[in-house]
């Protein structure tokens, strides 16, 4: 089976909430194997399904962890050798939000992160007519689900782009709210 027909198939599957474990390893196991057939809008879109997974299905995504972590490994190397100029703004952002709901539990995913958060960054002055909401709420995502890799990735962000930190790691001005302190640091609470 192609690659992009694994991606199709899995996307198809969790816009239905139809998740059953033995499908969803083989599609995660194939695609993985064949993304460098896939266009970036399908990787995501590969991604995007195992994030809808991990957050509908989160036992089963636990007992595909060495399949998923495949799968990021593809992907990552896939962004890197295609190169993070070949990733449109859109498929940057979407590809992020799905890797801030996955568990972030190796290197690799902590750095294909901070590759996408790097890029995304280096685009700024391009993102001032793109809704970049969803980002603000990857970063929630990922400061809620797993403080320490947003921590990290702050750190080697506030330097670089203090003004990338503040406005979507934050929340900055895109967000009304209160502030309060979380270990050291402030962060931007949205009101409900």
């Amino acid at each position: 089976m192609p690659g992009n027909c694994c991606t199709i198939i899995a996307w198809s599957c969790a816009v239905l909430r139809f998740f059953r474990p033995e499908l969803f390893a083989v599609l995660t196991r194939v695609g993985a194997q064949k993304l460098q057939d896939c266009e970036c809008y399908e990787i995501t879109n590969l991604l995007w399904s195992i994030a809808e997974l991990s957050k509908r299905q989160p036992r089963m995504a636990e007992e595909m962890q060495g399949t998923i972590q495949e799968l990021i490994e593809a992907a990552a190397s896939s962004f890197l050798h295609r190169g993070p100029k070949a990733w449109k703004l859109q498929v940057l952002v979407s590809a992020l939000v799905s890797l801030t709901c996955i568990p972030c539990k190796d290197f690799c995913s902590k750095w294909f992160i901070l590759c996408i958060v790097q890029e995304l960054a280096e685009r700024g002055q391009n993102t001032e007519s793109t809704n970049l909401l969803p980002l603000v709420m990857a970063f929630d995502t990922l400061r809620t689900k797993n403080f320490k890799v947003f921590q990290e990735i702050c750190t080697a962000m506030r330097d670089r782009r203090p003004d990338f930190v503040a406005r979507y790691m934050y929340g900055g001005e895109r967000r009304k709210g209160k502030q309060k302190k979380v270990q050291g640091s402030v962060e931007h609470i949205a009101v409900q």
